[in-house]
């Protein structure tokens, strides 16, 4: 049979507001832990010749990016409305690299690569040069193959990232509410 009990003076305090204000605030850190866990499974992907695609990858939040501004990397103006673009409440992964959407999306197919002469300096550089033949007028490019490394990462690892992001805001919580 169930007891009857009574309770007196019993008190209960409302943190319901606090936490949802702590927990806004802590979606910034939060977002840029997540998006540098995504990066870093991305960037142990990315296909390796020279290293530097994997060294153009980039977290961009609304508060703060690390990006710099690399050999290879887009064009400024493009960069600069890539990460203008970037809204509260998201994080941008990517990388600055622009050759990186061929790899992730479409490849290349073959291709010749023309001569094309307008000067010296020009033709020197529009042309290619190959160590202990010389200058090749017409190249034919053998195509790339599409190999995408960074949706398959971000899918791999979106537990890893979102347990980066619950970390970082447990550690606000614990830190403003005792």
């Amino acid at each position: 049979m169930a007891r009857r009990s009574s309770t007196r003076n019993m008190s209960l305090k409302w943190y319901g507001d606090d936490i949802v204000r702590i927990v806004e605030r802590g979606s910034e850190p939060g977002l840029w832990a997540m998006g540098k866990t995504l990066v870093s499974a991305a960037q142990r992907r990315a296909p390796r010749a020279s290293g530097r695609l994997a060294d153009s990858a980039f977290v961009a939040t609304v508060k703060r990016t690390d990006y710099s501004r690399g050999k290879g990397d887009r064009r400024k103006r493009q960069m600069a409305a890539l990460l203008g673009s970037v809204k509260e409440g998201k994080a941008l992964i990517g990388f600055a690299a622009w050759y990186s959407n061929l790899f992730e999306d479409t490849g290349a197919k073959t291709h010749v690569i023309p001569y094309q002469a307008r000067t010296g300096r020009a033709r020197v550089r529009k042309t290619l040069l190959i160590p202990g033949i010389g200058y090749r007028r017409r190249v034919q490019h053998p195509g790339l193959r599409r190999k995408p490394f960074l949706a398959p990462a971000v899918e791999a690892s979106k537990d890893d990232g979102a347990r980066a992001f619950a970390r970082e805001v447990e550690r606000r919580l614990e830190a403003e509410l005792g």
